[in-house]
Protein backbone atom coordinates (compact mmCIF):
# COMPACT_ATOMS: atom_id res chain seq x y z
CA UNK A 1 0.00 0.00 0.00
CA UNK A 2 1.60 3.49 -0.73
CA UNK A 3 1.12 5.81 1.79
CA UNK A 4 1.67 9.22 1.31
CA UNK A 5 2.48 11.91 4.38
CA UNK A 6 1.08 15.34 3.32
CA UNK A 7 1.73 17.12 6.30
CA UNK A 8 5.62 17.76 7.97
CA UNK A 9 7.19 14.31 9.30
CA UNK A 10 9.08 13.37 5.91
CA UNK A 11 11.05 16.82 4.99
CA UNK A 12 13.99 19.17 5.14
CA UNK A 13 13.61 22.03 7.38
CA UNK A 14 15.82 24.96 8.04
CA UNK A 15 14.94 25.90 11.33
CA UNK A 16 16.07 29.61 11.64
CA UNK A 17 17.84 30.62 15.25
CA UNK A 18 20.08 33.27 16.68
CA UNK A 19 21.80 33.57 19.77
CA UNK A 20 18.79 35.27 21.18
CA UNK A 21 17.19 31.83 21.19
CA UNK A 22 19.34 30.82 24.55
CA UNK A 23 17.17 28.38 26.27
CA UNK A 24 14.92 27.48 23.64
CA UNK A 25 14.85 24.07 21.94
CA UNK A 26 13.04 23.48 18.67
CA UNK A 27 11.17 20.16 17.80
CA UNK A 28 11.21 21.73 13.72
CA UNK A 29 8.27 18.98 12.57
CA UNK A 30 4.95 18.71 14.38
CA UNK A 31 1.81 17.43 13.81
CA UNK A 32 -2.06 15.95 14.25
CA UNK A 33 -3.19 16.04 10.85
CA UNK A 34 -4.41 13.78 8.27
CA UNK A 35 -2.25 12.44 5.29
CA UNK A 36 -3.46 10.45 1.77
CA UNK A 37 -4.33 6.88 2.32
CA UNK A 38 -6.40 8.06 5.38
CA UNK A 39 -3.39 8.18 7.21
CA UNK A 40 -3.28 10.29 10.43
CA UNK A 41 0.24 11.64 11.92
CA UNK A 42 0.69 12.40 15.45
CA UNK A 43 3.78 13.78 17.19
CA UNK A 44 4.68 12.34 21.04
CA UNK A 45 6.95 14.82 22.88
CA UNK A 46 9.54 13.28 25.24
CA UNK A 47 10.97 15.91 27.67
CA UNK A 48 13.34 14.92 30.88
CA UNK A 49 14.70 17.06 33.42
CA UNK A 50 18.26 17.24 34.59
CA UNK A 51 19.45 15.32 37.36
CA UNK A 52 20.28 18.18 39.33
CA UNK A 53 17.08 20.46 38.94
CA UNK A 54 13.04 20.73 38.95
CA UNK A 55 12.51 21.69 35.32
CA UNK A 56 9.43 24.00 34.30
CA UNK A 57 9.00 25.11 30.31
CA UNK A 58 7.00 26.46 28.31
CA UNK A 59 5.68 24.59 25.24
CA UNK A 60 4.23 26.68 22.23
CA UNK A 61 2.60 25.29 18.92
CA UNK A 62 3.65 27.03 15.99
CA UNK A 63 1.17 27.01 13.43
CA UNK A 64 1.67 27.15 9.56
CA UNK A 65 1.09 29.69 7.12
CA UNK A 66 1.20 32.21 9.80
CA UNK A 67 3.54 34.14 12.05
CA UNK A 68 4.02 32.97 15.53
CA UNK A 69 5.10 35.84 17.48
CA UNK A 70 2.07 35.54 20.29
CA UNK A 71 1.44 31.38 19.87
CA UNK A 72 -0.62 29.22 21.76
CA UNK A 73 1.20 27.89 25.15
CA UNK A 74 1.50 25.45 28.08
CA UNK A 75 3.33 25.16 30.87
CA UNK A 76 4.79 21.77 32.20
CA UNK A 77 6.92 20.94 35.21
CA UNK A 78 9.13 17.60 35.64
CA UNK A 79 10.97 16.62 38.57
CA UNK A 80 14.73 16.37 38.87
CA UNK A 81 15.60 13.32 37.03
CA UNK A 82 12.53 12.32 35.41
CA UNK A 83 11.07 12.40 32.09
CA UNK A 84 7.45 13.57 30.76
CA UNK A 85 5.88 12.32 27.60
CA UNK A 86 3.10 13.89 25.69
CA UNK A 87 1.59 11.70 23.64
CA UNK A 88 -0.37 13.57 20.58
CA UNK A 89 0.85 16.76 22.24
CA UNK A 90 -0.88 18.75 19.19
CA UNK A 91 -4.01 17.04 19.68
CA UNK A 92 -4.31 16.31 23.47
CA UNK A 93 -2.29 19.44 24.83
CA UNK A 94 -3.39 22.20 22.09
CA UNK A 95 -6.63 21.04 20.94
CA UNK A 96 -5.39 21.51 17.47
CA UNK A 97 -5.57 19.50 14.03
CA UNK A 98 -2.84 20.98 12.07
CA UNK A 99 1.00 20.50 10.95
CA UNK A 100 3.75 23.12 12.32
CA UNK A 101 6.33 22.85 14.97
CA UNK A 102 7.23 23.12 18.89
CA UNK A 103 9.56 25.40 21.09
CA UNK A 104 10.23 24.51 24.36
CA UNK A 105 11.79 27.33 26.45
CA UNK A 106 13.43 26.14 29.53
CA UNK A 107 11.87 28.75 32.22
CA UNK A 108 13.80 26.69 35.38
CA UNK A 109 16.21 24.25 35.06
CA UNK A 110 17.69 22.30 32.19
CA UNK A 111 16.06 19.70 30.09
CA UNK A 112 16.86 17.16 26.66
CA UNK A 113 13.72 17.02 24.49
CA UNK A 114 12.85 14.47 21.89
CA UNK A 115 10.21 13.45 19.93
CA UNK A 116 8.40 11.31 17.27
CA UNK A 117 5.84 11.73 14.47
CA UNK A 118 4.10 8.89 12.58
CA UNK A 119 1.29 7.16 11.49
CA UNK A 120 -0.37 4.42 13.12
CA UNK A 121 -1.76 1.41 11.05
CA UNK A 122 -3.07 -2.10 11.32
CA UNK A 123 0.46 -3.37 10.93
CA UNK A 124 1.40 -0.99 13.59
CA UNK A 125 2.94 2.36 13.29
CA UNK A 126 5.35 4.11 11.22
CA UNK A 127 6.91 7.66 10.98
CA UNK A 128 10.20 8.82 12.15
CA UNK A 129 12.08 10.45 15.08
CA UNK A 130 12.70 14.43 15.15
CA UNK A 131 15.73 15.47 18.05
CA UNK A 132 14.84 19.00 19.60
CA UNK A 133 17.41 21.45 18.07
CA UNK A 134 18.98 24.54 18.94
CA UNK A 135 20.46 27.61 17.49
CA UNK A 136 24.23 25.90 17.92
CA UNK A 137 24.14 23.94 15.16
CA UNK A 138 22.71 27.07 13.18
CA UNK A 139 23.51 28.91 9.99
CA UNK A 140 23.27 32.33 9.37
CA UNK A 141 24.05 35.13 6.85
CA UNK A 142 27.74 34.04 6.17
CA UNK A 143 27.14 31.06 7.09
CA UNK A 144 25.72 28.19 5.16
CA UNK A 145 23.87 24.63 6.04
CA UNK A 146 24.79 21.48 3.75
CA UNK A 147 22.09 18.49 3.74
CA UNK A 148 23.33 15.37 1.92
CA UNK A 149 22.52 11.90 1.04
CA UNK A 150 19.53 12.94 -0.53
CA UNK A 151 17.48 11.28 -3.81
CA UNK A 152 14.17 11.76 -5.83
CA UNK A 153 12.84 8.66 -7.80
CA UNK A 154 10.48 9.85 -10.63
CA UNK A 155 8.30 6.37 -10.65
CA UNK A 156 6.23 6.64 -7.43
CA UNK A 157 5.66 3.40 -6.97
CA UNK A 158 9.12 2.84 -5.85
CA UNK A 159 12.53 4.70 -5.17
CA UNK A 160 12.71 7.61 -2.71
CA UNK A 161 12.08 11.49 -2.96
CA UNK A 162 12.86 14.13 -0.22
CA UNK A 163 10.87 17.13 0.96
CA UNK A 164 11.36 20.29 2.09
CA UNK A 165 10.42 22.41 4.93
CA UNK A 166 11.35 25.63 6.08
CA UNK A 167 10.89 27.01 9.91
CA UNK A 168 11.81 30.80 10.89
CA UNK A 169 12.62 30.94 14.23
CA UNK A 170 13.67 34.85 13.77
CA UNK A 171 11.35 37.64 15.20
CA UNK A 172 10.86 39.31 11.81
CA UNK A 173 10.56 38.19 8.69
CA UNK A 174 12.99 36.53 6.22
CA UNK A 175 14.10 35.09 2.74
CA UNK A 176 15.70 31.19 2.67
CA UNK A 177 17.52 30.57 -0.37
CA UNK A 178 17.94 26.60 -1.25
CA UNK A 179 20.12 25.88 -3.72
CA UNK A 180 20.45 21.69 -5.37
CA UNK A 181 22.83 19.78 -6.27
CA UNK A 182 23.61 16.68 -7.50
CA UNK A 183 26.09 14.81 -5.65
CA UNK A 184 28.72 15.26 -8.50
CA UNK A 185 28.64 18.93 -8.12
CA UNK A 186 26.11 19.73 -11.08
CA UNK A 187 23.62 22.74 -10.19
CA UNK A 188 20.19 22.08 -10.74
CA UNK A 189 18.66 25.36 -9.28
CA UNK A 190 18.21 27.58 -6.64
CA UNK A 191 14.82 28.36 -5.33
CA UNK A 192 13.28 30.79 -2.39
CA UNK A 193 11.39 31.37 -0.02
CA UNK A 194 9.93 33.96 2.23
CA UNK A 195 9.00 33.20 5.87
CA UNK A 196 6.89 35.36 8.57
CA UNK A 197 8.45 35.77 11.77
CA UNK A 198 8.24 32.63 13.26
CA UNK A 199 6.49 30.29 10.70
CA UNK A 200 6.67 27.22 9.55
CA UNK A 201 5.97 25.52 5.95
CA UNK A 202 6.61 22.67 3.96
CA UNK A 203 8.06 22.25 0.43
CA UNK A 204 6.93 18.38 -1.06
CA UNK A 205 9.10 16.70 -3.59
CA UNK A 206 11.83 19.42 -3.60
CA UNK A 207 14.12 18.09 -6.26
CA UNK A 208 10.98 17.84 -8.82
CA UNK A 209 11.20 21.78 -8.64
CA UNK A 210 14.31 21.87 -10.45
CA UNK A 211 14.52 18.73 -12.11
CA UNK A 212 12.57 16.13 -13.59
CA UNK A 213 14.94 13.40 -14.06
CA UNK A 214 16.23 11.21 -11.42
CA UNK A 215 18.66 12.03 -8.51
CA UNK A 216 20.43 8.74 -7.36
CA UNK A 217 22.53 10.88 -4.87
CA UNK A 218 21.95 14.47 -4.11
CA UNK A 219 22.19 17.58 -1.70
CA UNK A 220 21.08 20.96 -0.74
CA UNK A 221 22.85 24.00 0.73
CA UNK A 222 20.36 26.34 2.33
CA UNK A 223 21.21 30.14 3.45
CA UNK A 224 20.13 33.03 4.13
CA UNK A 225 20.38 36.90 2.64
CA UNK A 226 18.75 38.18 5.16
CA UNK A 227 21.28 40.04 7.69
CA UNK A 228 21.34 39.09 11.69
CA UNK A 229 19.02 35.68 10.81
CA UNK A 230 19.45 32.20 11.23
CA UNK A 231 18.64 28.40 10.68
CA UNK A 232 18.83 25.19 11.34
CA UNK A 233 18.37 22.07 8.83
CA UNK A 234 17.70 18.44 8.33
CA UNK A 235 15.91 16.12 6.00
CA UNK A 236 14.12 12.91 5.59
CA UNK A 237 14.10 11.04 2.98
CA UNK A 238 11.51 8.38 2.47
CA UNK A 239 10.63 5.23 1.04
CA UNK A 240 7.77 5.97 -1.91
CA UNK A 241 6.67 2.51 -0.83
CA UNK A 242 6.37 1.75 2.33
CA UNK A 243 6.46 5.66 3.79
CA UNK A 244 9.74 4.55 6.03
CA UNK A 245 11.27 8.23 6.51
CA UNK A 246 15.14 8.71 6.88
CA UNK A 247 16.11 11.73 9.52
CA UNK A 248 19.63 13.87 8.40
CA UNK A 249 20.46 16.84 10.11
CA UNK A 250 22.38 19.71 8.51
CA UNK A 251 25.37 20.54 9.13
CA UNK A 252 27.12 24.07 8.33
CA UNK A 253 29.59 24.42 6.15
CA UNK A 254 33.32 25.14 5.56
CA UNK A 255 34.01 28.32 5.69
CA UNK A 256 36.24 28.83 2.30
CA UNK A 257 39.33 29.89 3.46
CA UNK A 258 40.48 31.95 0.61
CA UNK A 259 39.20 36.15 0.55
CA UNK A 260 37.75 38.44 -1.99
CA UNK A 261 39.96 41.04 -2.30
CA UNK A 262 38.96 44.50 -3.18
CA UNK A 263 35.31 43.69 -2.30
CA UNK A 264 34.72 46.91 -0.88
CA UNK A 265 35.93 50.33 -1.98
CA UNK A 266 36.47 53.00 0.76
CA UNK A 267 36.04 56.56 0.08
CA UNK A 268 37.02 59.14 2.89
CA UNK A 269 35.53 62.48 2.13
CA UNK A 270 35.64 64.77 5.24
CA UNK A 271 38.85 64.40 8.31
CA UNK A 272 40.64 66.55 10.73
CA UNK A 273 44.65 65.62 9.76
CA UNK A 274 45.71 67.29 12.63
CA UNK A 275 44.95 65.23 15.93
CA UNK A 276 45.96 66.85 19.29
CA UNK A 277 47.31 63.86 21.54
CA UNK A 278 46.60 65.97 24.75
CA UNK A 279 42.57 66.68 24.09
CA UNK A 280 41.66 64.66 20.94
CA UNK A 281 38.94 61.90 21.96
CA UNK A 282 40.42 59.87 19.52
CA UNK A 283 41.71 59.77 15.85
CA UNK A 284 37.71 60.27 13.51
CA UNK A 285 36.58 60.31 10.14
CA UNK A 286 33.74 62.66 9.85
CA UNK A 287 32.35 61.56 6.72
CA UNK A 288 33.05 57.95 4.70
CA UNK A 289 31.54 56.26 2.02
CA UNK A 290 31.87 52.30 1.81
CA UNK A 291 30.82 50.45 -1.35
CA UNK A 292 30.86 46.94 -2.18
CA UNK A 293 31.95 46.04 -5.18
CA UNK A 294 30.65 42.73 -6.06
CA UNK A 295 26.58 41.16 -6.97
CA UNK A 296 26.52 40.01 -3.32
CA UNK A 297 24.94 41.13 -0.05
CA UNK A 298 27.83 41.87 2.62
CA UNK A 299 28.10 41.77 6.45
CA UNK A 300 31.08 43.69 7.77
CA UNK A 301 32.58 42.45 10.76
CA UNK A 302 35.99 44.66 11.69
CA UNK A 303 38.01 47.35 11.17
CA UNK A 304 41.72 46.83 11.08
CA UNK A 305 44.02 49.91 11.42
CA UNK A 306 47.97 49.15 10.62
CA UNK A 307 50.12 53.06 11.47
CA UNK A 308 53.58 53.85 9.75
CA UNK A 309 55.43 56.40 9.55
CA UNK A 310 55.98 58.81 6.82
CA UNK A 311 58.02 61.33 8.51
CA UNK A 312 61.72 59.02 9.06
CA UNK A 313 60.93 57.90 12.42
CA UNK A 314 60.69 53.44 12.50
CA UNK A 315 58.43 53.22 15.80
CA UNK A 316 55.01 52.73 14.64
CA UNK A 317 51.76 53.05 16.69
CA UNK A 318 50.29 49.71 17.78
CA UNK A 319 47.93 47.77 15.27
CA UNK A 320 44.47 48.05 15.86
CA UNK A 321 41.16 46.02 15.10
CA UNK A 322 37.76 47.26 16.06
CA UNK A 323 34.40 44.94 15.85
CA UNK A 324 31.52 46.41 13.98
CA UNK A 325 28.45 45.36 12.17
CA UNK A 326 27.45 46.94 9.22
CA UNK A 327 25.09 45.43 5.75
CA UNK A 328 26.11 46.64 2.28
CA UNK A 329 23.55 45.59 -0.12
CA UNK A 330 25.27 44.05 -3.22
CA UNK A 331 26.99 46.71 -4.75
CA UNK A 332 25.18 49.00 -2.19
CA UNK A 333 26.87 51.99 -0.36
CA UNK A 334 26.68 52.73 3.14
CA UNK A 335 27.52 56.48 4.53
CA UNK A 336 29.43 56.57 7.69
CA UNK A 337 29.80 59.68 9.89
CA UNK A 338 31.91 60.35 12.92
CA UNK A 339 33.15 57.22 12.73
CA UNK A 340 35.95 56.00 15.48
CA UNK A 341 39.61 54.94 13.47
CA UNK A 342 42.14 54.93 16.34
CA UNK A 343 41.13 55.23 19.97
CA UNK A 344 42.87 57.75 22.40
CA UNK A 345 44.30 54.42 24.97
CA UNK A 346 46.69 54.36 21.99
CA UNK A 347 47.91 57.80 22.53
CA UNK A 348 49.47 56.60 26.11
CA UNK A 349 52.06 53.94 23.87
CA UNK A 350 55.11 54.63 21.63
CA UNK A 351 55.35 57.03 20.06
CA UNK A 352 52.81 59.22 20.49
CA UNK A 353 53.27 59.27 24.18
CA UNK A 354 56.97 61.02 23.94
CA UNK A 355 55.05 63.80 22.54
CA UNK A 356 53.61 64.59 26.23
CA UNK A 357 55.90 67.08 27.61
CA UNK A 358 56.46 65.17 31.11
CA UNK A 359 57.45 62.21 29.19
CA UNK A 360 59.98 63.99 26.64
CA UNK A 361 58.74 67.00 24.75
CA UNK A 362 59.33 65.09 21.16
CA UNK A 363 60.13 62.24 19.13
CA UNK A 364 63.53 60.66 19.96
CA UNK A 365 64.49 59.93 16.81
CA UNK A 366 63.43 62.74 14.88
CA UNK A 367 63.70 65.73 17.43
CA UNK A 368 60.46 67.09 15.96
CA UNK A 369 57.36 67.84 18.52
CA UNK A 370 55.04 66.56 15.87
CA UNK A 371 54.73 63.07 14.58
CA UNK A 372 53.67 62.41 10.85
CA UNK A 373 51.95 58.70 10.79
CA UNK A 374 49.67 57.23 8.13
CA UNK A 375 46.41 55.07 9.41
CA UNK A 376 46.07 51.94 7.00
CA UNK A 377 42.44 51.12 7.23
CA UNK A 378 41.22 47.30 5.69
CA UNK A 379 37.33 46.46 6.76
CA UNK A 380 36.55 42.53 6.78
CA UNK A 381 33.58 40.67 6.34
CA UNK A 382 31.58 37.63 5.17
CA UNK A 383 29.40 37.44 1.81
CA UNK A 384 26.02 35.42 2.74
CA UNK A 385 27.52 32.20 1.66
CA UNK A 386 30.22 32.37 4.12
CA UNK A 387 33.20 33.55 1.68
CA UNK A 388 35.45 36.31 3.69
CA UNK A 389 35.83 39.36 1.93
CA UNK A 390 37.84 42.39 2.60
CA UNK A 391 38.07 46.47 1.14
CA UNK A 392 40.74 48.08 -0.74
CA UNK A 393 43.28 49.24 1.58
CA UNK A 394 43.40 52.96 1.99
CA UNK A 395 46.23 54.84 3.78
CA UNK A 396 45.20 58.15 5.67
CA UNK A 397 47.80 60.54 6.50
CA UNK A 398 47.68 62.50 10.25
CA UNK A 399 49.94 64.74 11.74
CA UNK A 400 50.10 64.12 15.50
CA UNK A 401 50.96 66.98 18.15
CA UNK A 402 50.30 67.25 21.72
Amino acid sequence: MKIELGLLVIFIVCVFASSAFSGEIFIPAAAHSPGSEDTLWRTDLEIRASDEHDAEVRIDLLRRNQNNLNPESIVRTIAAGTALRLEDVVFDSFGATTAGALRITELHGYVHVTSRTYNRTAEGSFGQFVPGMTGDSSGAFGREIQLIQLTRSTAKAGGYRTNLGLLNISAVPMTVYISLFKADGTALGTISESLDAIEPMQISDVFSLVSAFEIADGYIVCSTPTFDASFLTYASVIDNVTGDAVFVPGEATITPAEVIEDAVVIEIYSYNPDISVSTNPGVTIRDMTIMGQIGRDLHLTGVHISPYRTDGGTVDSQTWTQEISIFVSARGIAELHDSLIYPAEEFANAPLVYLDPVVHGNDPQTGESNIRQSLRLVVTGVTATGQRVESTPVNIPFNFVW
